[in-house]
C-alpha cells in the first residue's frame, strides 16, 4: 500500500538524518500531486518510467535514470505503467554542494547496487561501518551525476503554450508554423522567436524533442514500434504496404533492414550528437547497444 503522500511529506522534512533511502513501488497511472520537499531527492527508476512535471518544465525518465530534485522545487510525477521507485534524500545544510537545478541523469552501475543496498538501512550509521560508507559512496556519487537530455521546456507565453498542448495531446500533427501562424494569428517570426525565448528551441526542435520523449513512454509500456508512428519521431521511411501472408517473412525482413539502414545512417550523419535524446531513443527502442 503507497503511503499517505501528507505522511510521507512530514516524514522526510522533520527527519533528523543527512541522508537516507526509500523504496516505494506505485501502481501503473499513479499520479503525485504538486508538493515539495526540505530536502533534496534523488528519483530513481529502477522499473518503469515516470514523468515529472513543474512549472515550466517536464522530464521523462526511462527505468535506470533518474531525476535530481532539489530542495524546495514543486513538482508533480505521472507513473507510466507500473514504477518501483527508489529515492535518496541529503539535507541541503550539511551537504550544500549538491547540484541546484533539476536534471534527468544517468544511474551507474555501481550508485544502482549502492541505492538498492540502502533502502534497508536505517540513521543513525555507525561511525566507518559498512551502513556508513555505503551512504558516503552514494553521497560521492550523487556530486558528479551526469546530466540526460530528456526534459521539455514548457512555455509561459499563453499563446505559444496553445501550440505545445495542442502537440502533446497530438504527436502526429503535422501543423507548420505558417498553419500556426493562420491559426493564432501571429506572424511566423514571432512564433519562432517565443519558441526559442520560451524554449530553448525552435519550433521544429520542440515538437521533435515531444515526440521522442512520448516514444520513451510508449516502449515503456511495451508497445510494438509497428503499432505506433514511429517514423514520426525518428523521420524513418514509412512503412511497408499490407503484404500476403507468403511473403510476411520477406516484408519482415526488408522492413528490419530498411530501419537498420536508417538507423545507420543516422548516427553516420552525427544525429545523435546533434539531439542526445535521440541516442537514448534508440538505446531504449533496442536499435543501439
Amino acid at each position: 500500500m503507497v503511503k499517505s503522500l501528507d505522511i510521507f511529506l512530514q516524514e522526510i522534512n522533520e527527519g533528523d538524518w543527512a541522508v537516507i533511502s526509500s523504496a516505494t513501488d506505485y501502481p501503473e497511472n499513479w499520479v503525485i500531486p504538486d508538493h515539495s520537499h526540505e530536502k533534496h531527492q534523488l528519483l530513481y527508476a529502477i522499473e518503469g518510467v515516470m514523468v515529472v512535471y513543474s512549472a515550466l518544465n517536464q522530464w521523462t525518465v526511462p527505468p535506470n535514470r533518474g531525476i535530481w530534485m532539489p530542495s524546495g522545487q514543486v513538482h508533480s510525477l505521472r507513473c507510466v505503467g507500473t514504477l518501483k521507485m527508489r529515492s535518496v534524500f541529503v539535507r541541503p545544510d550539511r551537504f550544500p554542494n549538491m547540484p541546484s537545478e533539476p536534471k534527468t541523469v544517468s544511474i551507474s552501475p555501481l550508485l544502482s547496487e549502492l541505492i538498492k543496498a540502502s533502502v534497508s538501512l536505517k540513521p543513525p550509521y555507525a561511525e566507518d561501518s559498512r551502513d556508513a560508507r555505503i551512504m558516503h559512496l552514494i553521497l560521492d556519487e550523487l556530486a558528479i551525476l551526469p546530466a540526460l537530455p530528456l526534459s521539455l521546456p514548457q512555455p509561459a507565453d499563453p499563446r505559444v503554450n496553445r501550440i505545445c498542448q495542442a502537440l502533446q495531446q497530438d504527436p502526429g500533427d503535422a501543423s507548420t508554423v505558417a498553419d500556426w501562424s493562420e491559426r493564432l494569428g501571429l506572424d511566423q517570426k514571432t512564433i519562432q522567436r517565443l519558441f526559442r525565448k520560451e524554449t530553448g528551441m525552435t519550433f521544429g526542435q520542440w515538437r521533435q524533442q515531444a515526440r521522442l520523449l512520448l516514444a520513451l513512454e510508449r516502449i515503456a509500456v511495451g508497445r510494438r514500434s509497428s503499432t505506433w508512428p514511429w517514423n514520426w519521431a525518428t523521420k524513418a521511411p514509412a512503412p511497408l504496404p499490407a503484404c500476403s501472408e507468403n511473403s510476411l517473412a520477406r516484408r519482415r525482413a526488408i522492413s528490419s533492414a530498411r530501419q537498420r539502414s536508417v538507423v545507420s545512417g543516422l548516427a553516420r550523419a552525427g544525429e545523435a550528437a546533434l539531439n542526445p535524446a535521440y541516442a537514448v531513443f534508440l538505446k531504449e527502442r533496442g536499435d543501439l547497444i
